[in-house]
């Protein structure tokens, strides 16, 4: 987003922003559930954006960048092709039509239903948006699979559901990180690393890990080098 406006500092402005409207809803409601339209209000009320355009171009963002996790992708299919039902549950400010066009995007076009905390104003971090699920499919045995041991295990469990944990993969790497990179470019390189490493159906030896890891940085980092 900062790349496209080329306003310097706009990506602290934007999460400042959203940390500002989840406290201010905390305060006042007793939840943080928000939506994208009101991040973009108060951004604007800093800059000289336009709201809805300015969401606009970070949703469409999303639907160009967000796609299908391999290993889940096959795990889907096998479920849809033995006529399982499927819903989402989402802790986040996009809408429900927005996240199914972004499902949609990324090949998922088979889901029964989507709840989404910033419609419901209940989430998976507080567990009440559970309470919403149980109400729409009751007596249906229902297994919640997510990678936030609290939000979607354990909370999950609290209300009645199986829960699998699928570990997540900034956690998995996080031990094996180069540090003292910039901001993006530590970004970059961990998810380059992460979703080729962790984000699919493939098992990589120790030693493929090791050389996917740090040997593109150290070729990078010393060329006239033997090694």
């Amino acid at each position: 987003m900062e790349q496209r406006l080329g306003i310097y500092k706009f990506a602290k402005i934007r999460v400042d922003s959203e940390n500002e409207i989840r406290k201010l809803k905390q305060g006042n409601e007793n939840h943080d559930n928000i939506t994208l339209s009101e991040i973009y209000n108060l951004v604007q009320n800093k800059t000289n954006l336009n709201a809805k355009e300015t969401e606009t171009l970070e949703y469409q963002l999303e639907l160009n960048y967000c796609f299908a996790n391999p290993y889940f992708q096959e795990v889907i299919s096998i479920l849809k092709n033995n006529n399982k039902k499927m819903i989402v549950i989402s802790d986040m400010y996009l809408s429900k039509e927005q996240i199914s066009g972004i499902l949609k995007t990324a090949g998922y076009e088979f889901f029964e239903d989507i709840f989404v905390s910033s419609e419901h104003n209940k989430s998976k971090k507080n567990g009440n948006i559970y309470e919403s699920v149980n109400e729409k499919f009751q007596n249906k045995k229902i297994i919640h699979i997510g990678d936030n041991f609290l939000s979607d295990i354990e909370n999950a469990r609290k209300f009645g559901l199986d829960a699998y944990y699928y570990p997540n993969i900034n956690e998995i790497s996080s031990k094996t990180r180069i540090s003292g990179m910039s901001y993006i470019t530590g970004r970059v390189y961990s998810a380059v690393i992460n979703n080729h490493l962790y984000n699919g159906p493939e098992n990589y030896s120790d030693p493929y890990k090791l050389g996917f890891i740090y040997g593109g940085i150290y070729i990078l980092k010393f060329p006239n080098s033997s090694i």
